[in-house]
């Protein structure tokens, strides 16, 4: 395929093309330099800026900012079906900081817009991460208040979920389970008390807003580590297909310290490991 545009690129990061077209991009990129230079030029200059929360938050300085990046675009000869940049010292930092401003998704936000400490993987060749995330938290205090989970949580405490999945995502689907260093699973979506049962992956609405599931849900954890792995996926999944997988990579990994993801393809997975402790030993 020849070079995609730079308005094209700007719209595959913004999350603003079909999933198909974002995907013949990404493929695109994998052998074509100037193309991944540019990608890496707008990610960089919008992760400098992004470091300054509320920095851009008048519309006039947006207006005024797109304005110039539109006045260098229209100056710039093409070449290979894609802008040539004669001066890519102005006009990239000027493009970079119009995408931010229409809210460019290239970093993870928890609820509390902190970064998400999950880490995202994926059996889709496209990274997960530009279309999910999932935060965990736990009570702050005696009032009805939470906090993220850092690095670790209290064996007889809630925890409460909330996730976020982007409008382009082809998710419509989402498991969130714990699997403890004893090989024990533990699930909080889909609801799992009752053994013999075999319920499927929960609907999960695609939005550009994070959605806060609000519901606290307690399990009775063993002290130790525990791997908390959230499934997305385009059709629902059972739960006892995903234990016997768990079984399975623990046997051949030999620890839940040392499984990221599960080998599902097809998927987008988000894992984080903490470590779960007495009440007393904190």
């Amino acid at each position: 395929m020849n070079c995609p545009s730079f308005e094209e690129i700007i719209q595959h990061l913004e999350e603003d093309l079909p999933v198909s077209r974002s995907k013949e991009i990404e493929d695109h990129m994998g052998f074509c330099a100037p193309c991944k230079k540019i990608v890496a030029d707008v990610r960089g200059m919008t992760s400098r800026i992004a470091k300054e929360p509320g920095e851009f938050r008048s519309p006039e300085f947006v207006k005024r900012v797109v304005s110039s990046a539109a006045s260098v675009l229209k100056t710039a000869p093409e070449r290979h079906g894609r802008p040539f940049w004669i001066w890519p010292a102005i006009a990239v930092p000027l493009v970079a900081a119009a995408a931010l401003m229409v809210v460019l998704p290239l970093s993870n936000r928890g609820a509390t817009g902190e970064d998400s400490s999950f880490v995202a993987r994926g059996g889709a060749e496209i990274d997960p991460s530009r279309w999910i995330s999932l935060e965990v938290f736990h009570p702050q205090g005696t009032a009805r208040s939470y906090t993220p989970v850092q690095d670790a949580v209290q064996a007889d405490e809630p925890l409460v979920f909330s996730v976020k999945n982007n409008r382009q995502s082809p998710y419509r689907f989402m498991m969130v389970l714990g699997i403890q260093s004893t090989g024990a699973t533990y699930w909080y979506y889909p609801a799992y008390t009752e053994p013999g049962q075999n319920p499927k992956s929960v609907s999960v609405a695609a939005s550009q807003e994070t959605q806060n599931l609000g519901e606290e849900i307690r399990h009775k954890l063993s002290p130790g580590w525990l791997r908390i792995v959230g499934i997305f996926s385009e059709r629902p999944l059972d739960v006892q297909t995903i234990e016997r997988l768990v079984a399975q990579t623990m046997a051949e990994r030999g620890g839940v310290e040392k499984i990221d993801t599960l080998p599902i393809e097809n998927v987008g997975q988000l894992s984080k490991l903490i470590r779960v402790e007495r009440r007393t030993e904190r």
